[in-house]
């Protein structure tokens, strides 16, 4: 019997309202734990992740504990996605109590990164549950894009007015580079390239109508393009730019907002691009250093291709066998390759469970039916920018810049779904 035909008592009504006013709270608790995680360097510190792993197993345990016979409503047809993710932390575990041979070459970094990679997999859970309400992740899009404009907006205010301020302390790396409340000028970009991604997609839903909601977007993208530009990130203007036009072409934008965007890009190249493309000429001292990392991190997976050094070991692995003579002057904390870094600390099988989860992610939208576009698209471009840029970086390994991606993932998500069930979960979404 469909949902649909059973007949709901009034308690039953009120119980049903309890559980949809439950899921909107949960998004916006979760758009607020994203919007605030720039704030504290990235919230890239131990000290943050466990704050963070307690907090998100906190809201877990209630949100679970309070669903009742609908526990994990938004999970279903993910667990295997989750179980794959979930197997970097626990070998992890493995490595950190010896359970592996050889063992973690420093077992209380690997413990931070099981809790930081644990907690991950907890947002990404529970921002399905939350989405699991139709229509909830597109109306959680605007708020994101303005959240991420006013980081734009303060990166543009400590860079030009505040004398290159930071917010996290004294600015000793970067300086002239626009950061924001990041430390690195790849991790800001990073994150305002997903911004535009947003903003593209926004603006293409409403660019034939009429209001102010398409100055709105407009003016937003005008900020994130022109802060975006001030990060002179080569590596991140360049993939946020391609993962824009990417998201214009997919939502079949006119060509009117075609042109308009590229206007507006030219135009902040000439006012803001210099130094970036000053940085764009001196490329070749940064490769032959860059290459030498990676010959490195390739020898460190080599020694040990299956066990991997141990979670959040590289730091120390590759102090021990780094060739010093090729780029002496360096200290590498990241391989500056998220591939190359899982593989040397996790093995080239568990290494790779990560990857593969997100692999699965973006074939399921790629070939799932949906009730908005808008919402599959910005996953299927935020996800292409990151595969792409975690190449040749570590930006999303950032926290900051992980729990946006999983939480635009997580709405795509939600509205993806078998095209032969299409039919189905369009009838019975408007009752869940």
């Amino acid at each position: 019997m469909a949902i649909s035909d059973l007949a709901i008592t009034g308690s039953t009504q009120g119980a049903m309202a309890v559980r949809r006013d439950g899921r909107v709270i949960l998004a916006w608790i979760l758009l607020l734990l994203v919007l605030t995680a720039p704030l504290p360097a990235g919230s890239n510190r131990p000290v943050i992740w466990l704050m963070l792993g307690g907090g998100l197993g906190l809201l877990g345990v209630i949100w679970f504990s309070r669903r009742g016979v609908l526990i994990g409503s938004g999970l279903r047809g993910w667990f295997g996605v989750i179980a794959i993710a979930m197997a970097q932390p626990l070998w992890g575990v493995a490595q950190t109590l010896g359970l592996s041979q050889p063992v973690s070459i420093d077992p209380g970094a690997t413990l931070l990164a099981v809790v930081r990679m644990t907690a991950n997999v907890g947002f990404f859970m529970l921002a399905l549950e939350a989405f699991s309400r139709p229509g909830l992740g597109r109306r959680m899009m605007p708020p994101l894009f303005f959240g991420v404009c006013a980081h734009a907006l303060w990166g543009l205010i400590a860079l030009r007015y505040l004398g290159d301020a930071a917010l996290w302390g004294e600015k000793l790396a970067y300086v002239g580079d626009a950061t924001g409340a990041f430390v690195g000028r790849n991790a800001y970009a990073a994150y305002l390239g997903m911004g535009l991604v947003l903003g593209t997609v926004l603006l293409a839903e409403v660019w034939r109508g009429k209001g102010l909601a398409r100055l709105g977007y407009l003016l937003g993208m005008v900020v994130i393009m022109a802060v975006l530009i001030s990060t002179n990130s080569r590596l991140g203007v360049g993939l946020g730019m391609a993962a824009a036009a990417l998201a214009a072409l997919l939502m079949g934008a006119p060509r009117s907002m075609v042109g308009v965007l590229a206007v507006l890009t030219a135009l902040a190249l000439t006012a803001f691009g210099a130094p970036l493309l000053e940085r764009g000429f001196a490329w070749r001292g940064d490769i032959a250093v860059r290459w030498g990392l990676y010959a490195d991190t390739l020898r460190l997976i080599a020694e040990r291709p299956l066990s991997g050094f141990g979670l959040d070991g590289f730091a120390q692995a590759h102090e021990m066998t780094r060739s010093r003579a090729q780029y002496d002057a360096f200290v590498f904390t990241d391989a500056h390759s998220s591939y190359l870094e899982s593989w040397a600390e996790a093995g080239l099988l568990i290494g790779t469970m990560p990857f593969l989860a997100g692999i699965l992610v973006f074939s399921r939208l790629l070939r799932s039916s949906f009730r908005n576009r808008a919402t599959v698209v910005a996953a299927i471009s935020t996800i292409s920018l990151a595969a792409l840029h975690s190449l040749f970086d570590f930006a999303y390994e950032i926290e900051a810049n992980l729990l946006l991606l999983l939480f635009i993932g997580a709405i795509g998500a939600s509205e993806a779904y078998p095209r032969d069930d299409a039919r189905h979960r369009i009838s019975r979404g408007t009752h869940v």
